[in-house]
């Protein structure tokens, strides 16, 4: 018996549905994009990394050169203050280059008497504006050798009482009698502390003070070697070059002192250079 032509679909198989632009299969990826996504995904991981890596690294190097600026800027500023403060012919350069030396002034005025020529304990001089206690300082009058520890060179010995007169001025004594070899252009006179030494110690810059004076420029190995004498300027410091060069004074131009440092900290290395005019006029 024959079918109705309207049942004849029920009994056939359904075929598989063919893929086409307008009903696409299902798709996936193959092995071959998951590696190349994978090998994609490593080059740029990589490149970031170095990317982040050199951002940190070249800041880090940013605020360690900062710091070294700092340390360095300071220690100039500390050099160049006490140079330009220093003693008319004072200021010296061991044959290294490593030691640099100098007296500090601590206060100028004019004598209006004093024992050149002849020996006594007492001077007189114009007040002072400077409200420091002169006891325990030394006056010198035209310093060409302020050196020269004797009871007839340009330094006295130790200021013991300041006394102020009547007249206005002020009455220095000294510890032991002294005489002045010489007179001073418009009776300058100096008082003055004791010497203080700036030194390369291996890599580090140390300032020295309170050790006394020396006719010869003390080493290093004579300075001393713990505080308060000792006070550290620089902690990281190059070895190779000199710290330290001096040229004396000439008719058209005073002294000179030219200061270069290295400094070296953790890979970086920041150079400083400075030249200081000095007194050399007494």
């Amino acid at each position: 018996m024959l079918q109705p032509p309207g049942n004849v679909g029920l009994l056939r198989r359904t075929a598989p549905r063919s893929s086409s632009p307008m009903n696409p299969a299902p798709a996936g990826f193959t092995l071959v994009e998951l590696i190349t996504v994978i090998a994609v995904l490593a080059i740029l991981s990589v490149g970031t990394m170095r990317f982040l890596t050199d951002a940190m690294s070249g800041y880090a190097s940013t605020v360690n050169r900062a710091g070294l600026v700092e340390i360095g800027h300071g220690a100039m500023v500390d050099l160049t203050r006490g140079l330009r403060a220093a003693l008319p012919g004072s200021v010296r350069v061991d044959a290294s280059g490593d030691c640099l030396e100098f007296i500090p002034i601590t206060a100028v005025s004019k004598y209006t008497r004093a024992p050149i020529g002849y020996a006594a304990t007492t001077l007189r001089m114009l007040p002072l504006f400077s409200t420091r206690d002169p006891r325990g300082m030394r006056v010198a009058i035209a310093p060409d050798n302020p050196y020269q520890l004797a009871i007839d060179g340009p330094v006295s010995s130790p200021i013991v009482n300041s006394t102020r007169l009547a007249s206005g001025e002020v009455q220095l004594s000294l510890a032991v009698p002294h005489q002045f070899p010489a007179a001073a252009r418009s009776e300058r006179l100096f008082l003055i502390e004791m010497p203080v030494s700036v030194c390369r110690d291996e890599d580090r810059l140390y300032r020295y003070q309170d050790y006394g004076i020396h006719a010869v420029q003390p080493g290093r190995e004579a300075l001393p070697d713990r505080l308060p004498e000792r006070v550290l300027m620089i902690p990281g410091l190059s070895r190779d070059d000199t710290v330290f060069s001096y040229t004396g004074p000439t008719l058209q131009r005073n002294a000179l002192v030219r200061v270069s440092l290295a400094l070296q900290e953790n890979g970086d290395t920041l150079h400083i250079q400075r030249s200081v005019h000095v007194a050399s006029a007494l």
